[in-house]
């Protein structure tokens, strides 16, 4: 069987994933047949047709700003710490170490 592609995106100041308000630029990363492939846009908004392609929104734990996201339809996930660079959050996604995001605030 194939490994399955998938379209990661998140918050990041320098190299450590951020909450959004505070971020610098956005880690998009495409996960393709055990590889990598990064690349960065600016916040603050994300181009609508990534958006529509976008598989997971990555979020630090304290950030609550994943509702818009889910407005999407796009499934929303946490860390379980920050700071986390940006390679352990690919291998926390890669082993299933994200946690689900709790809409409206609450954890």
């Amino acid at each position: 069987m194939e490994p399955r592609n998938y379209l990661l995106a998140f918050p990041v100041k320098g190299d450590v994933i951020a909450p959004l308000a505070e971020s610098e630029k956005i880690a998009v990363i495409e996960l393709k047949g055990g590889e990598s492939n990064l690349h960065y846009i600016q916040p603050p908004s994300l181009p609508q047709n990534l958006l529509n392609r976008l598989d997971y929104w990555i979020l630090p734990p304290n950030d609550r700003s994943g509702d818009q996201f889910l407005e999407e339809g796009i499934e929303v996930l946490t860390t379980p710490t920050a700071p986390m660079e940006i390679n352990e959050i690919i291998e926390a996604f890669l082993f299933r170490e994200l946690f689900r995001y709790q809409p409206g605030g609450g954890d």
